[in-house]
């Protein structure tokens, strides 16, 4: 545990390493966090659109079972 904590003191030390610390706490700074509320709604969108868009890929797969396991006009049977 000694040795973990000695090099991560070293490694946040390297001035590199140090300035680009510095430089995401700034742009962190910078960032315009949702309220609780756009947060609520843009989750609940995604949740929507989720499924949604896996109820209509499920009938899409089930459309194509029937017409694949139909043979077509061809009489193809796959």
């Amino acid at each position: 545990m000694a040795a973990g904590l000695w090099a991560s003191y070293r490694v946040v030390n390297v001035p590199s390493f140090a300035d680009f610390l510095i430089a995401v706490e700034a742009e962190m700074n910078k960032v315009s966090w949702p309220t609780r509320t756009e947060l609520f709604r843009s989750s609940m969108v995604v949740l929507i659109m989720m499924f949604v868009l896996g109820f209509y890929l499920a009938g899409c797969d089930i459309v194509w079972k029937l017409l694949l396991s139909w043979g077509g006009p061809l009489g193809i049977v796959a």
